[in-house]
């Protein structure tokens, strides 16, 4: 567990790093991917059976069952829905353009989590 939180971490610390730069875009999906593998990860720790995809909101539905702070969270729907948004764009390698502030915001809740 602690190896792929630490990836996690890693992964978060390249998104702020190319926040940092001016590069919003990747900063957002590095942040995003940081989310998303520290989400799975948790899943796995808490020995749930994960079905081969799932949203950010399943996500963190699932994880609410186990960590009460995780309802806090699922709130900001805009966020999670940008997260959503920004998986299923760089999957299909389309462009995606995000605004300093909505980057800013997004690194900022991906951090409050992991």
């Amino acid at each position: 567990m602690e190896e792929h939180r630490n990836k996690a971490l890693e992964y978060l610390n390249a998104s702020k790093l190319n926040f940092e730069h001016g590069f919003y875009d990747i900063a957002s999906v590095l942040a995003e991917e940081a989310l998303y593998l520290y989400l799975v990860t948790c899943l796995i720790n808490h020995e749930v059976a994960i079905p081969w995809y799932l949203d950010f909101d399943g996500l963190l539905r699932i994880l609410e069952r186990h960590d009460n702070k995780i309802s806090e969270f699922r709130k900001n729907r805009r966020i999670i829905k940008a997260l959503d948004q920004i998986r299923i764009m760089f999957r299909y390698s389309s462009l995606i353009s995000i605004s300093r502030d909505d980057a800013k915001e997004l690194i900022s809740f991906v951090e409050s989590i992991i």
